[in-house]
Formats: C-alpha cells, structure tokens, sequence
C-alpha cells in the first residue's frame, strides 16, 4: 500500500493525460481507483471513518453543484474529478493506522528528486540552464521537496542527520536555478524554522542574513532570467503593469505578477456582485474570456490560487465550507503534537517547527496556484494531516522505545493517553 499511495502522489507531478472529450484522465486516477479496489478486498473501508475525510464532503459536494449552475457537462466533469479525489481520500483514510510513514516519505523523496532531475535534464537539453518552469507539472517538485525532505530533516536519527542537511543545501541551489520564486520563499521560511527551532529571536537575524544574501545576488548574478526573477520577487509592486496599458501593447515586467494582480481586480468585481452564491465554478475563465477578448491569452487564464478562486465561484457559502478544513486541521494538528510532547516523544521545539513544514507549502501551492486534481489532493493532505501524524508519531514512538531498550537511560517515554477519535 505504501508503494501504490507514494505512486499516486508522485503522479501528480507528471504532465501525461488522456483528452477523452468531455473529461481527462490521469495516472493519479486509475492508481486511486486500483488503492480503492485492494482497500475494499480487504476490507477495511469500514474500519474507522476517520473526521478528516467527513470534513472534505460538505466543500465538495458544494464544489460540483456549483459547476451545475455553470452547464451540465461542467457539472458531470466536475462531478467525476470530485468522485475520483474522494476515492482517493476515502481509500487512504481507511489505512492511515498501517501504513508506514517513513517509508512512504523516503519514496515521495525519490519519486520527486527522479521527475526534478528528468526536468533539468530536459530543460538544459532545450539550452535552458536556468529557468526550470516550462514542464507545468514537474515544476510543482520545487515547492513539495522542502516539505518532504523538511520532515526527515526534522526526524533524522543523529547518523543521517548530516546526510539530510546536505540534501537540504545542494535543494537550494536547485531552487535558486529553477527561478521559482514560490519554492524560494518556501525554502527560505523553512529554512529560518528549522534553525531557529520555531523561536522569533533566534529567527531574526536569519531572516536579516537571507534578505541580505537574495538582495546581494540580485544585484551580481549575471544571468538576466535569474537576475529579473529575483528583482520582481523584491520589487514585487513595482513590476505590475495596468491591463490597459497591456491592451496598448506594453509588456509587463512579469507577467506572473500582472496576471495575478489582474486577475485580484477583476475577481473582486465578481465577489461583489455574487458574493454568496459565486459565479459558479469555472465560470471565471469563460466570463474574462467575453469581457477581455482584447487582452492576450497570459492575462484571460483561470484564478491561480484557490482561496481567491472559491470566494468567486463558489461565494461565501463556498469559503465557508473550505476554510474550516485548514482551521480544523491546524487546531486538531497542534493537539496531537501536544499529547505526543506529553507522552516524551517529541520535544518542545518539534511542536514549533512540525506545523510549519506541512501547512506552509500547502498553503503557498493552494493561495498562488491554479485550481484542479492538485489542490484536492492538497486539500485532502491537509484534512487528514492530524490523524497521519497520530499514527506515524506512534511509530516513532515505538521506534524510540526500542532504542530507549538498548539504553534505558537516554529516553524515557510514556504511551499517548488518547485514541484519534479523542483527537477532534
């Protein structure tokens, strides 16, 4: 099970699909679909339901009648993707308590540093040595390897430690080359995390350092590409361009940040105006589509990032159901770092740091990055992430009592005092 959940998530980062007209299938679905057909052989569907799926169904359910308001055909490919997502959550929910957590993190490592390498490959082989973005998919490895690697930096045993480290600095130079300002940040807010041990003092003067040093290379770094990328994220203000001067035919400085900003002022018109029930999910594209046939084709693509996008589409009553998965998975997330923290198992600095690793990069993919397959499965991340934690706390747990047997004396633990059911 560990090989065929790894192998769904490191699917996402794969640009194949197949067009069959009114739908398009990806690997993600036919492995989602085969986790399902063995978790039902065995049985074990029924087992536990955990909270963290049952608070994804009101959201979606909301997500595909809304794409109904739009057209029939919206609705039933919406209706499908939604179907396949919740298999998905559905079938991994029903193994949370067996499967092994390190394992299945060591194989996510692997699958992502395989498809980034095939992407800089590819890239150089097009004369590309910078700039690792033209593969949409692939690209997404850059913002989900800290979180990765972040993980088993956190839970290195004392031997592996200075091999992860490692890792984690050869990652920045691949994330500095790549361009991608989103995994820059990422990398760098974790990076300020780990090595300040979650406290603000200490995070101060790092912050201070990585400032300095983004500002220093965008002032000597001579590849213009690298050079524009690293200004626009400093200057982000000063790189838009209004869509009437881009209709006139100026060419913005970024054009990530225009589209953004343009997409910022032309959404909030639609929140004002259908501001509980939203346009419809969807619908953004085909209404910018009628209003700004004048633009470029850059400017007239769908909402990137989903907080945003669901205040248009889905209104209010959208939000309202989304939002508090994130709330309720942080809360319930911090609960579980708690009793574990009791019980001996991880220490006060752990608690400050394991929140961040996850929940940021999430975060950041989901505010800043276009809606679909990825985000659900994002989502259903973060919904079952309080649960995943228990069971994988409590095999680091029994992992350190065993240790603890060979030398009683350098660690005493107790067992946590709770079932996950307790936990909500």
């Amino acid at each position: 099970m560990e090989y065929l959940i790894s192998l769904a998530i490191i699917s996402m980062f794969v640009s194949f699909k197949l067009n069959l007209g009114l739908v398009q299938l990806r690997p993600f679905d036919a492995i989602a679909i085969v986790i399902f057909l063995i978790v039902l052989r065995q049985g074990a569907l029924l087992k536990r339901l955990q909270l963290g799926f049952l608070i994804l169904v009101p959201y979606f359910l909301w997500h595909v009648t809304s794409a109904f308001t739009v057209s029939t055909d919206n609705g039933l490919r919406e209706g499908l993707q939604i179907a396949l997502v919740a298999v998905f959550a559905y079938s991994t929910a029903s193994k949370l308590e067996d499967i092994d957590y390190t394992k299945i993190a060591r194989l996510i490592l692997i699958g992502l540093c395989i498809i980034t390498a095939f992407s800089i490959i590819w890239h150089i082989n097009n004369g590309q040595w910078t700039g690792w973005k033209r593969l949409n998919d692939p690209k997404a490895t850059f913002t989900f390897l800290p979180l990765v690697l972040g993980l088993l930096v956190l839970f290195a045993d004392p031997s592996e430690r200075r091999r992860h480290f490692f890792m984690w600095a050869i990652l920045a130079v691949i994330i500095f080359l790549s361009g991608e300002r989103k995994a820059l940040v990422i990398y760098g807010l974790l990076t300020i995390t780990l090595f300040s041990g979650g406290r603000i003092v200490r995070a101060l003067p790092i912050i201070a350092a990585g400032y300095a040093l983004v500002a220093f290379l965008a002032a000597t770094v001579t590849d213009p590409y690298l050079e524009r990328q690293l200004r626009t994220f400093l200057e982000f203000g000063e790189t838009y361009q209004s869509y009437e001067g881009i209709a006139q035919g100026v060419a913005p400085v970024s054009l990530s940040n225009a589209q953004r900003i343009f997409t910022l002022h032309v959404s909030g018109e639609m929140i004002a105006s259908n501001p509980i029930l939203g346009v419809g999910t969807n619908a953004y594209t085909d209404l910018v589509r009628d209003r700004f046939a004048y633009l470029p084709d850059y400017m007239l693509i769908g909402i990137h990032g989903e907080f945003l996008r669901i205040l248009a589409e889905n209104g209010i009553v959208g939000f309202m159901l989304y939002l508090p998965i994130w709330i309720f998975s942080l809360l319930r997330t911090i609960k579980v770092l708690r009793l574990f923290a009791h019980a001996g198992i991880i220490t006060e600095d752990q608690i400050k740091i394991l929140p961040v690793i996850p929940f940021l990069p999430c975060f950041f993919y989901t505010a800043f990055e276009a809606s679909g397959t990825h985000s659900f499965v994002v989502l259903i991340f973060i919904s079952l992430l309080p649960e995943a934690l228990y069971y994988a706390l409590s095999q680091h747990g029994r992992k350190l009592k065993r240790r603890a047997t060979t030398n009683p004396s350098e660690i005493a633990l107790n067992g946590p005092d709770a079932l996950p059911g307790d936990l909500i």
